[in-house]
């Protein structure tokens, strides 16, 4: 009985269960919910929107109901329903290493190939297959995506290091996965990468058959209706088939 007693007192209020991926809501608006490092012992999971705000679960915006969100706009709950995403883990090696990723496919559209892209992750050492964003945020909006662990880290056998040839060659046995996981079901290809993995994306460029371009200032990129991309920026206008996207700090 006493034992009860202090159980029945201790229980806390358990938040609905939430599931990764991404969810549609009405005018093309979406979510992406994904679990953080502390989701098991706090219960809050991360949601991010297509305009760039984020937040928790725990917070009162968006509540998980299964494959369902309910996103709070104003006074109003909008529904938003999770996304039938085509998804294929995989293990990959790179020299003597096993490395794990997954590929992350968006709806098939009629007629359409799309984009694909592999996520080049920083420098931090968390799990990226597990816990980035930017993949998921990618397929909501119609590009499949690669995403791995480094080595190191998560399901991916090696030592956490900041060798950037040994991090560029993972990153160029990524991109031969993530080609042949979708053979036939993607128009262009490209890497991209962020923080230290915008220095780490151009060494692996030539192994993956990407044209690098590195204007100091870019006015706009649009996509042409072959597919390709075109840069406006200070060294004039380029055409490209395949493009890379970087971004590094000193």
């Amino acid at each position: 009985m006493l034992l009860a007693v202090m159980t029945a007192g201790l229980s806390v209020a358990a938040s609905p269960p939430c599931a990764p991926g991404v969810y549609a809501g009405p005018q093309h608006h979406y979510r992406v919910v994904m679990e953080r490092t502390d989701t098991a012992q706090t219960g809050a999971w991360r949601w991010s929107a297509e305009d760039g705000r984020f937040g928790l679960t725990n917070d009162g915006s968006v509540t998980c109901h299964g494959d369902t969100l309910e996103v709070k706009d104003g006074a109003t709950l909008v529904r938003y329903s999770k996304v039938a995403l085509r998804l294929t883990p995989t293990k990959f090696k790179s020299g003597d290493l096993t490395l794990n990723g997954l590929l992350i496919e968006p709806p098939a559209a009629p007629g359409r190939k799309p984009p694909l892209v592999v996520a080049v992750h920083g420098s931090e050492r968390t799990p990226a297959v597990k816990y980035a964003t930017y993949p998921w945020m990618l397929a909501a909006q119609g590009i499949a995506a690669f995403v791995y662990d480094k080595r190191g880290t998560g399901e991916s056998q090696g030592s956490y290091n900041q060798n950037f040839h040994a991090l560029g060659a993972d990153a160029a046995a990524a991109s031969k996965e993530a080609k042949r996981l979708a053979a036939g079901r993607y128009a262009r290809f490209g890497l991209l990468g962020g923080s230290q993995g915008g220095w780490v994306a151009p060494r692996a460029a030539n192994d993956a058959g990407v044209v690098i371009h590195h204007p100091r200032r870019v006015t706009a990129i649009t996509r042409d209706a072959d597919g390709g991309f075109t840069i406006n920026g200070d060294s004039g206008a380029l055409r490209a088939p395949r493009l890379i996207l970087c971004t590094g700090g000193k």
